[in-house]
Formats: C-alpha cells, structure tokens, sequence
C-alpha cells in the first residue's frame, strides 16, 4: 500500500505510543470534535444538537428542519508532544424519509513522532413513533459508518471500519436521555468499544445542565457540563470537566455566539493541577446553518411575541377592569335598595309605633271606662239601639226622648267620620256647641277632630 502523505499519517499511533506509557498518558482515540462540546466537557451525548453531534451521537441529528456545515480546528498539549486536528461535517434532511437526516464528515487527527489518524464518515439518523406502545414522544436513532486509516511512524499503515450507534429519547419537562455506542472497529488495535450514556435537562431554553457516564476497556469517565444561554441566547456561557490529559485533570470553559444562520463557538481545557506542565487543549468552531432563521428576525419576532403578550395582558387588565366597574355599580345598585328597604321598614316601625301608642291610649281609656260605670251616659233606649253610623236615626230618636232629655254628661265612643260639630248636632241639636265638646275633651282631639275610638265625654249644654 501506498505510504499517504504526512499530512495524513499520524493519529492512532499517538494513541498506542500513549497507552503504552502508562495510564497517566491521555488517549486521544476518545477525541470527537466541535467547540461547544469541549466546551461543556463532552458531555453531549444526550444533547447533539448541531452538526458535530454526529461525532458524539448519530442519533442527535434526527428531524433536523435545514441543512448544516461546520469547520473545526483543535489544538492538544501533552507530554507526548502536542496533537493538532481539524474536522468538517455536513448533514442535511433526507427528502425521501420525513424525520431523517444524511451526512458526511472527516476528522484528522496528527501528532509530532506518535502518528495519524484519518477518518472519514457517513452518517444516517431518523426518528420514528411508537404510539402503540403508549410511547407518546418521538424516539431518534442513528447510525455513522467510519472508514478509519491509522499510519503509526515507520510502520504500515492500517486500515479499517468502524461503526456507531445511537439512541435518543425525549423526556417530560424538557428532558432528554441519550445512549451511544462508538468505536466499533475492526483491525485497527484501538479500545473498542465505548459506551456513554448521558442526559441533559433545559430550563425555560437559557439554562442546559448535561452529564456523561463513558465506559471502554480500561477507562471510566463522569462527565458534567453546563450551557448559560444570554441574550435572546445570541451569547452562550459554557463550563465543564475537561479530559484528563497525561493524568492530569482540567477545567472545560466554552463560550459560543449563536449570530443564526453563523454560529461561532470557542473551547478550552484548562489544567486544575501543575501549571508548569505542558498540558491543555483549545477548539474553535465555526457552523453554518442553510435556511435558518436570521437572529435579527428571531430577535424582532420575540420582540414582537413580547409585544403580542404584552397586549394581551392590557387587554385582559382591561377587561378586569370593566368587571370591576360592572360589580360596582351592582353593588352600588344593591346598597341603594337596601337603603330603600331601609327608609321603609324604619316608616313601618315609625307607623308601628304609633299605633301602638294609639292601642296603648285606647287601652287606658277602656281601663278608665271600666273604672268609672257611674259616669256612662242614660243614652236614650233609641239611641242605644241604633246604629253608630246612622245619624240620621239618633238625632230622630233623640228628638222623640222624653221632654225631660237625658242626664247629662253623656259619654261617646269616637267612630270613623266623627266630628266635633256632628256629635254637637247630635247631642245638643245645635252644630255651633261643638267647643263646649272641646272644652271637655282637649286631650282626645287632635287637630280639630275627635281622635277615633276614644270616648268622649258630652257636658249638658249651656245655651248662649
């Protein structure tokens, strides 16, 4: 076989002349491109949500709604000598299937007197629905086949296959649970195979927190990361455990500027232990997203979304409003009826009142009545019976007594339609005597007339 150019020779070897100086040494065979996930830590595989997820989980690019590009370039210092690499990768809808997604990709990985590693990739991601089985939420699997080449210096170059897989599934709660399968290859000497299970969780779209657990011969690694989205998440803050380079741990900062349809990210391990070691890596990534949409417009249509909200919320104000004005001048209403109610039953007590001073008077009167039987009228026997109500009857019946007359003081139970000047005419047959009437009866006359149901007492009359 053919010797490739230097540019493409060395990689792999870098990873055997690494494990084979011990466990400190750094394995760059786990290396997967991309800034933004050097910068959370390569904790990404529940998320692989951009064009260099391919490389983390093949299941993360499923129903993606527009084609995609991306550019990246690292750097890795270690005591082995520092190991540069470079990646591109372009994924895109697959027309013929709705939900999934082609792409392609190379990663080449190269480091001073330890070798190289060229990869190229072919992607395949879809995500299918099983509501027969109750599963409400859309499942995403993907698959890469990789045509792997490793030239080790001054030793035959190895070629190979290797295969990956993954599995995504969407939780509540904005959740996400994901499981990748890589390296499984086939003549290349390489730890095959691992096996990282991850999960992410978002709040309100600004804060990600995410976290991987990676399994392979020899190696176990937790991986936590973190995503800080600012300003309508144009700027993205990022932080995490970076790699364990020659045994060595690290710290994982990111930053990242999301100026749609250009993304723009940077990643950096920094070392946590001797800062005299040669030791730490950078990233720096450049995606480009065909037919998404431009922040300006995402910026103006949250704005204008906000506005939206806001109007509605006025608008509602408003109507609270108008209820609350409704129910006051129902209130309003209300209180006035009762005051009526009111002014109403305060006259009803006011005429209960007098009529029970009335009844009270009338009640006394009987008593006096009752105590003083000497002093009750001789009414003549026709006057006795006729009725009260007949005048006419009385008068003729007293016109018709004895010549005698009766035996004055008479007494007289007031009935309706009594007057002094009647009960003159009545008893005296002379209209003008009624103030002799008064005279004897000032308390019982009210006004002018004889209050009704009192009883009188009728003098003998003086004759001017």
């Amino acid at each position: 076989m053919e010797r490739p150019p230097r540019s493409v020779k060395r990689a792999l070897a870098a990873a055997l002349a690494l494990l084979a100086s011990g466990a400190g040494a750094a394995d760059f065979t786990e290396l997967r491109p991309g800034a933004r996930p050097s910068g959370m830590g390569s904790a990404y595989t529940a998320l692989a949500d951009d064009v260099w997820g391919i490389y983390h989980n093949p299941a993360g690019l499923a129903r993606s709604p527009f084609p995609q590009m991306g550019l990246t370039l690292g750097r890795h210092f270690a005591a082995a000598g520092p190991l540069a690499y470079h990646a591109w990768a372009y994924t895109r809808p697959f027309p013929v299937r709705p939900g999934s997604t082609v792409g392609a990709g190379f990663l080449g990985m190269e480091q001073a007197d330890v070798g190289e590693k060229n990869q190229l990739m072919f992607h395949y991601s879809e995500a299918f629905s099983f509501p027969q089985y109750y599963i409400t939420r859309p499942v995403s699997v993907g698959a890469n086949l990789r045509i792997v080449q490793v030239a080790p210096p001054r030793k035959p170059n190895k070629l190979g296959l290797a295969l990956d897989g993954g599995l995504i599934v969407d939780t509540p709660r904005d959740g996400r649970v994901g499981l990748a399968i890589t390296d499984l290859n086939t003549g290349l000497g390489t730890p095959s195979p691992a096996i990282t299970l991850g999960g992410a969780w978002t709040w309100e779209r600004r804060l990600t927190l995410a976290a991987d657990l990676r399994v392979r011969p020899g190696l176990t690694e937790f991986s936590p990361g973190v995503e800080w989205a600012l300003f309508q998440r144009l700027l993205k803050l990022r932080a995490g455990q970076g790699f364990r380079l020659d045994g060595q741990g690290s710290l994982a900062l990111g930053i990242g500027v999301d100026y749609s349809p250009l993304v723009l990210d940077f990643g950096m391990n920094v070392p946590t232990g001797n800062w005299n070691r040669n030791s730490g890596a950078y990233v720096l990534s450049a995606q480009w997203r065909f037919g998404a949409p431009e922040f300006h417009g995402r910026f103006v249509g949250t704005a204008a979304r906000r506005a939206e909200d806001l109007r509605g919320e006025i608008g509602e104000l408003e109507r609270r409003r108008k209820d609350a004005e409704t129910r006051a001048r129902a209130v309003e209403a209300d209180q006035q009826s009762l005051e009526g109610q009111v002014r109403a039953e305060e006259e009803r007590l006011r005429q209960l009142q007098d009529d029970s001073r009335n009844l009270e008077s009338s009640v006394e009167r009987r008593r006096y009545d009752l105590g003083h039987p000497a002093s009750e009228p001789a009414v003549p026997a026709a006057v006795r019976e006729a009725a009260p109500s007949s005048r006419a009857a009385v008068k003729k019946a007293s016109r018709r007594a004895p010549a005698r007359g009766p035996s004055f003081p008479l007494r007289h139970r007031v009935q309706p339609g009594d007057t002094l000047r009647r009960l003159a005419d009545l008893y005296y047959g002379d209209p003008s005597l009624w103030e002799q009437i008064y005279d004897a009866n000032p308390e019982n006359v009210e006004r002018g007339l004889p209050v009704e149901g009192a009883s009188l007492r009728i003098p003998a009359p003086k004759r001017r």
